[in-house]
């Protein structure tokens, strides 16, 4: 009995000494990576790196707050430009089947002259 008791101690005495071996791993590779990230952000090139992925980032909320603001009044003031369009063409339209169609009776009448003369 107290010899099982010996082995399982053990092998928990084991298992914590890895997980404290692993945990001593685990913090001296992210003190290793601290240092060299904030090596990296002093350097000029990760503020180069940082500068542009704010310039980016503020491109995206500016892009998207003048989206929002002006949503609505964009849509209103293409509203009106595509009728004042299409206006425009109706109208035009309209003079050029109109000349058209003048044409067209003076070709007929031209026709219907000619065939009398023949």
């Amino acid at each position: 009995l107290f010899f099982k008791m010996d082995i399982k101690l053990e092998r928990e005495k084991e298992e914590i000494e890895r997980r404290k071996r692993e945990q001593a791993q685990i913090d001296a590779v992210a003190r290793v990576a601290r240092e060299q990230a904030q090596a990296f952000c002093g350097s000029e090139e990760g503020r180069k790196y940082f500068w542009r992925l704010a310039q980016k980032k503020a491109g995206q909320i500016m892009e998207e707050r003048r989206r929002v603001k002006w949503a609505g009044k964009m849509d209103k003031t293409s509203l009106k430009r595509i009728a004042k369009l299409e206006r425009a063409y109706h109208k035009k339209r309209a003079a050029l089947e109109e000349a058209r169609d003048k044409k067209e009776e003076i070709l007929r009448k031209k026709r219907q002259q000619v065939e009398q003369e023949a």
